[in-house]
């Protein structure tokens, strides 16, 4: 990030009890910033707000440091045609749970051994579904549970979880396959983050063991939440959040 870095967002991450340790500040470059266009059959454009060049693109690629070295799981945002190779591999070492999201489809279909080396370097992938089909090459007729079981079936994922806003999700994992939908009767605001919180949940669970129909409805919970808000959620939440998350987990699990 860059020192332009609002105290609000540092606030808010102290208060939500995160270790701020790994932050790393450029003092030559502002914080990269974009807004979400999100269109009405769900695609979505990204506009740079700060000057997009290389250092830029150098900020939003994570680095493998001494911080991050102690952490149990390390979950990224991966523009999937360049994975940052070096943080996967560091992760493994350190013994860590390793998941990644994809954040944009691919521009073609990967081939077989750019899919069976990302399987070998992760524990998890999670693609929405439009980034998942862009991946194996798959048209509008191929559903999330169809993917899900491609990438473990064919590509050697292990654990793939394929989001599908509205539709829920479909977790194919090595014992099977779970299907979730998404929450009902939820205030839609804005679905900016949604697939964030889901995989933020969903790989919590996983590393406290929970069952894989949990760790579904867990990231399923999480995402609904993150659809009632305009960015991220108050740090000071009601103890009424957590009884509605408990009801809204419940209702997805069952």
């Amino acid at each position: 990030v860059g020192n332009d870095l609002p105290d609000a967002c540092l606030s808010w991450l102290r208060e939500m009890g995160v270790d701020l340790a790994a932050i790393a500040y450029d003092e030559h470059l502002p914080t990269p910033r974009a807004w979400q266009v999100c269109e009405c059959d769900g695609k979505r454009t990204q506009v740079w707000r700060t000057q997009h060049g290389d250092g830029q693109i150098a900020m939003l690629r994570p680095a493998w440091c001494a911080e991050t070295m102690a952490a149990h799981v390390v979950h990224l945002g991966i523009d999937v045609e360049h994975p940052p190779w070096d943080v996967l591999a560091g992760a493994r070492e350190a013994g860590a749970l390793v998941s990644v999201e994809t954040f944009k489809p691919t521009s073609g279909p990967l081939t077989s051994q750019a899919l069976a080396k990302l399987s070998s370097a992760v524990d998890v992938l999670s693609p929405n579904l439009v980034e998942a089909r862009a991946m194996m090459g798959d048209d509008e007729t191929v559903n999330a549970k169809s993917a899900a079981v491609r990438l473990r079936d064919e590509h050697g994922f292990e654990n793939a979880l394929v989001r599908a806003g509205e539709l829920g999700a479909v977790y194919a994992h090595r014992g099977g396959v779970c299907v979730a939908p998404a929450v009902g009767n939820v205030d839609v605001v804005d679905e900016t983050g949604c697939g964030n919180a889901c995989c933020g949940a969903f790989v919590s669970a996983m590393h406290d063991r929970q069952s894989p129909a949990d760790c579904l409805a867990w990231g399923m919970t999480a995402a609904s939440f993150m659809l009632e808000h305009v960015g991220v959620p108050e740090a000071t939440l009601p103890k009424t959040v957590e009884l509605e998350a408990r009801a809204r987990y419940h209702v997805v699990r069952e």
